[in-house]
């Protein structure tokens, strides 16, 4: 049988605690509203790993249909964004859709549901 030394127990505890624990649960509102900021940053990072890992995972289901929602009508219909976002619809649409294609990769069902049903 095996018996892990004290340290050894330890390390493994610390290698749990950084994986598991660091990254605390988001709020449905706030994730929302994190989104919201990302897409219109200036600094706006496309990649699809990104985007799930930061608007997918770790949030409340009702938050993630409202993102995805939200994406999608802003792909389709290139909606007006605020002034202070400092990005035209145009390019707004196409953060959107991009956000939105990593998203499908993540979770095909609920992208479709959300297109087809239109809900948001």
């Amino acid at each position: 049988m095996f018996v892990p030394s004290g340290e050894y127990a330890r390390a493994h505890l610390g290698a749990a605690l950084d994986a598991l624990l660091v990254h605390p649960p988001t709020q449905g509102r706030r994730a929302f509203d994190r989104y919201i900021t990302h897409v219109g940053d200036p600094s706006f990072v496309g990649n699809a790993d990104y985007l799930v890992q930061m608007f997918a995972q770790r949030v409340k289901s009702s938050a993630w249909k409202l993102i995805v929602g939200t994406a999608a009508k802003h792909a389709m219909l290139e909606l007006e964004v605020p002034e202070t976002s400092g990005i035209t619809a145009c390019v707004a649409a196409e953060r959107h859709a991009r956000c939105l294609i990593a998203f499908a990769q993540h979770d095909l069902d609920a992208v479709r549901e959300t297109v087809v049903n239109g809900d948001e």
